[in-house]
């Protein structure tokens, strides 16, 4: 699978414990903290959206549909990786931009003390009891971080099989197809009252 797009932002930290160098190889997908495997650089991934609002209980709800509805973090996150080896992604995250900014980053939970209280914005554990490798029970060892990258690619590849296959399914909406790059194509944005030109 061949992908092309823009990163909004990463951040490269700067850690003591990583100054005497790490590995010059692709970080394993499935690292975790008693891995042999040395980062030589810590990455945090962003995505800015903007947003209406967002009103005071609805903040965060992009950064959460952003990790369990769509694929770009763990996309860009893994991508990262593989074009910077001896990168270890270990947080990625919506910066959402309306009324209000918030920014909300999920982290690897190898790294939360870290983060804590260094103004990177507000820190979520939303994979941490949610994701696993397959191969693992209850008592799993991975890193839930790196097991939603791995569930990610693992529902990307799914997708795009499907499409070779010429299994796409439309899932027209009038803010969706605003911005979608197909929608001539496609000819359904005029039936939800979406744009039907080119933005």
């Amino acid at each position: 699978m061949s992908l092309t797009g823009y990163i909004d932002r990463v951040d490269v930290i700067h850690h003591p414990e990583l100054e005497d160098g790490g590995d010059e190889s692709v970080a394993p997908l499935d690292w975790n903290s008693s891995s042999k495997w040395k980062p030589k650089r810590l990455i945090l991934i962003r995505d800015i959206k903007s947003v209406d609002g967002p009103s005071k209980g609805k903040i965060g709800d992009r950064h959460r549909k952003a990790l369990f509805d769509e694929l770009q973090l763990g996309l860009y996150a893994r991508c990262w990786e593989i074009a910077h080896p001896g990168d270890l992604v270990v947080g990625v995250g919506i910066s959402e931009v309306g009324m209000k900014t918030s920014h909300s980053i999920e982290l690897s939970p190898a790294y939360a003390e870290l983060f804590e209280d260094n103004g990177i914005g507000k820190v979520t554990t939303f994979t941490h009891d949610t994701h696993r490798f397959p191969s693992e029970d209850a008592e799993a060892e991975s890193d839930p971080f790196r097991a939603w990258i791995a569930e990610r690619l693992n529902t990307a590849f799914d997708v795009a099989e499907g499409a070779e296959s010429g299994l796409v399914h439309a899932s027209p909406e009038e803010t969706t197809c605003t911005w979608c790059s197909v929608k001539e194509a496609c000819g359904l944005a005029p039936i939800v009252g979406g744009d039907t030109s080119w933005n």
